[in-house]
């Protein structure tokens, strides 16, 4: 059954506006992710004499592919918002983000706010 919604242009528009700020959003929160990432690299790279021993290496590498993990998932999350395609991977990512308190939380709960609204459904189902 192919039900087609009218939507009135002024709400079309502010969803296209709120699903490109949440883009944007989402492309700085992978950001901070891919640099938390190195971060924690670094400091198994170059940590000095402050290095970590050879098993708490492994956990602080462990850590790192799941953070340069989360910024994949968090930059694809920011592509498929602007391509209106993949409301699994925006999904996961918003839930995933709600885990990081506050910010993350905030994101995630918008995310979930704006997607479920019909006029977005619609939106993502053409």
């Amino acid at each position: 059954m192919n039900t087609t919604v009218a939507i009135d242009p002024q709400i079309r528009a502010q969803d296209d506006e709120q699903l490109r700020v949440l883009s944007i959003l989402y492309l700085v929160y992978a950001a901070f992710d891919a640099l938390s990432a190195l971060w924690v690299s670094s400091v198994v790279a170059f940590g000095g004499e402050q290095r970590p021993e050879a098993e708490a290496a492994w956990l602080f590498a462990f850590v790192s592919l799941v953070l340069f993990g989360l910024a994949y998932l968090t930059w694809l999350a920011s592509r498929a918002l602007r391509q209106r395609d993949g409301t699994t991977v925006i999904y996961l990512a918003a839930a995933l983000a709600c885990l990081s308190f506050p910010l993350g939380t905030l994101l995630g709960a918008a995310t979930f706010v704006v997607m479920t609204r019909p006029s977005v459904k619609a939106s993502f189902t053409r």
